[in-house]
C-alpha cells in the first residue's frame, strides 16, 4: 500500500490523472476481466505466471520476483532440520537452526528476513511453494509470449555480475544468472527478479 501511496502522490504532482492504482489479490475477479499496464507481482509462486500474463494489457508491463530453485531448497532443508529438532515449535526451530553447522543452515542464517518472525513465515512459504529454475522460467516466459526486459539489482549487484558476465549487461540470460545466484546467494537473494514485457 505504501508503494501504490508514493505512485498516487507522484501521479497528482505531476498532474497525471489517467492513472488507477489498485491492491488485492492478482488473480481475484476484477470487475470485467479488467486487465493492466503495470503488475507488481513479488514473491510469487511460478504457477501464477499464466494468470499474470492474462491480467496484463497488451503493452504492458510484469515485474515478478520468482525464487530460484536451489534457494527454495535450501531453505527448505534447513527448516525441516529445525523441525525434526523442535517438536513443532517455530522458535525452537530457529535456535536449532542458528546452532546448525550444515550448508542449509548456514545458508538461511544467511537471509536478514530470518531473524524476524513474520519474514520467517514468508521465507517458510518461499521453501513450501519451491522455487523455479532458469529453464523452467525462460519456457514460461516463451510459452506465454512474454519478452523479458532485464532483472531489476542493486548498483552493487550489477557491477559484481557484469564483471563476471559482462557479455550480458541486462542480466537477460538467466542461466549466467542462476550460476551467479548459486556462488553469490547473499548479493542475489537467490531470487529472480524479472520484468516482462507483453508485445501489442
Amino acid at each position: 500500500m505504501s508503494a501504490l501511496g508514493y505512485g498516487a502522490r507522484k501521479a497528482l504532482k505531476l498532474g497525471i490523472g489517467n492513472i488507477r492504482f489498485a491492491a488485492g489479490e492478482a488473480l481475484s475477479s476484477w470487475e470485467g476481466e479488467q486487465q493492466f499496464h503495470f503488475i507488481d507481482a513479488r514473491s510469487v509462486s511460478p504457477n501464477l505466471l499464466p494468470g499474470l500474463a492474462e491480467r496484463l494489457a497488451p503493452g504492458g508491463l510484469l515485474r515478478l520476483d520468482v525464487a530460484g530453485k536451489k534457494h527454495a531448497e535450501m531453505l527448505g532443508s534447513a527448516f525441516e532440520f529445525g523441525a525434526r529438532q523442535a517438536a513443532g515449535s517455530l522458535q525452537f526451530a530457529r535456535l536449532d537452526i542458528i546452532h546448525g553447522r550444515d550448508d542449509a543452515c548456514q545458508y538461511l542464517r544467511q537471509q536478514h528476513q530470518f531473524y524476524d518472525l513474520s519474514n520467517c513465515l514468508k521465507l517458510i512459504s518461499v521453501a513450501e511453494r519451491g522455487g523455479s529454475s532458469a529453464d523452467d522460467l525462460e519456457a514460461a516466459i516463451s510459452q506465454l509470449g512474454l519478452r523479458l526486459v532485464g532483472q531489476f539489482a542493486t548498483t552493487d549487484m550489477q557491477a559484481a555480475y557484469r564483471s563476471i558476465c559482462s557479455s550480458d549487461p541486462m542480466l537477460k540470460n538467466l542461466m549466467l544468472y542462476e550460476n551467479f545466484m548459486a556462488q553469490n546467494p547473499a548479493q542475489s537473494g537467490g531470487v529472480f527478479r524479472l520484468l516482462l514485457h507483453k508485445p501489442e
